[in-house]
């Protein structure tokens, strides 16, 4: 289950990583938004990324993971032997499916380093990003922490004040957000 997904049916929150205290808290996602087109125009092409230990994660080739090295690096600038930061006991079901099972539960499980096995195309599709409310910016998706995408309103910048106007007046009755 994807995060968008989950956000969809009403999950509002969803693993983060505190990287102060070295483990997974609960965090309240502000916005998922769609970063194509209209329609499935502008597709952004997917690829998977596969550790050793056969964790899969679907991204966009700008979206940033955390590595060993405590930064953020975008998924095409990984390269294989690389390690990436995943929590450790998702093994059973991935945070998504954990939050729409116990929305109000994070575990507080550590993350572990695992090593990039592969990185492959896999296909166009659309993507999104979400929108924290608050630190850490950052998500756990299929466990792996990545972080909001920093290009989203440099690169699509029509879609992204299209989508939060809309999120705006929809959630809140105003484009400020304010009563």
């Amino acid at each position: 289950t994807t995060v968008a997904k989950a956000y969809r049916e009403g999950v509002s929150r969803i693993a983060c990583y505190d990287e102060n205290a070295k483990k997974t808290i609960p965090g309240r996602v502000k916005a998922v938004i769609r970063t194509t087109g209209a329609k499935n125009t502008n597709l952004k092409m997917a690829y998977v990324l596969e550790t050793e230990t056969g964790r899969k994660l679907v991204c966009s080739k700008d979206h940033p993971i955390l590595t060993e090295d405590g930064e953020y690096t975008k998924l095409g600038d990984l390269r294989i032997g690389d390690k990436v930061a995943i929590e450790r006991q998702s093994l059973a079901y991935d945070a998504a499916d954990r939050a729409r099972q116990a929305p109000n539960i994070v575990n507080g499980d550590e993350i572990i380093y695992e090593t990039v096995k592969s990185v492959t195309e896999w296909k166009e599709t659309v993507m999104y990003d979400v929108s924290m409310e608050e630190a850490p910016h950052n998500f756990l998706a299929n466990n792996f922490v990545v972080h909001n995408c920093a290009h989203l309103l440099t690169y699509y910048p029509d879609e992204w004040v299209t989508t939060y106007i809309d999120y705006c007046t929809r959630d809140k009755g105003k484009v400020s957000g304010k009563e």
